[in-house]
């Protein structure tokens, strides 16, 4: 199952700062929405470019900096040059 895979150190690291999304306060929802915005990371994390759109559409402004300082060169391929473009072109 995808929650326990274990991640690798660049997304583990990313998804550690994430780890406070929602947690300003101590009620339900807060708790709620920060589980909801996991979820929804696990589910985008099968590729770079739709993990790194998550952050930008959630308004992780940060969290996407780091995780793209973090990209290991050799993932980096004709097809994520692309995909980044076609990013960009929607916004």
């Amino acid at each position: 199952m995808v929650f326990s895979t274990r991640l690798p150190p660049c997304l583990a690291h990313a998804f550690s700062i994430t780890a406070g999304v929602g947690q300003n306060g101590n009620t339900v929802r807060d708790a709620r929405r920060a589980r909801m915005f996991h979820i929804l990371l696990y589910t985008f994390l099968h590729n770079i470019v739709a993990t790194l759109e998550f952050y930008l559409w959630c308004d992780a402004f940060l969290t996407a900096s780091t995780f793209l300082q973090n990209i290991n060169p050799l993932d980096v391929s004709l097809m994520f040059y692309l995909e980044l473009d076609q990013l960009v072109d929607l916004y």
